[in-house]
């Protein structure tokens, strides 16, 4: 069972990655999930999600979303990371 999440959104960086859709090479955009627990903001965890439900999102972003290429899972902690992106 997914444990509940505080806070659940994406990031586009500003560098698109290299991947490719059928069967060409494609220069697009990653889109980095991120999650994370905490009770004051100030130290965060990231909960375990269910492989299921991230590949059901991976799946939803690769099919719906023109110009994605690459999907990624922030695991990093608060700290040293920082719950949002910069």
């Amino acid at each position: 069972m997914t444990e509940k999440v505080w806070q659940f959104f994406t990031v586009v960086p500003d560098f698109r990655s290299t991947g490719v859709r059928d069967g060409k090479r494609v220069f697009d955009w990653p889109v980095i999930i991120r999650a994370v627990n905490t009770v004051d903001a100030m130290s965060a965890t990231v909960p375990e999600i269910d492989w299921a439900i991230l590949k059901k999102i991976t799946d939803r972003i690769l099919s719906e979303v023109e110009g994605v290429c690459r999907v990624l899972y922030d695991l990093s902690p608060k700290a040293p990371a920082t719950i949002e992106w910069e």
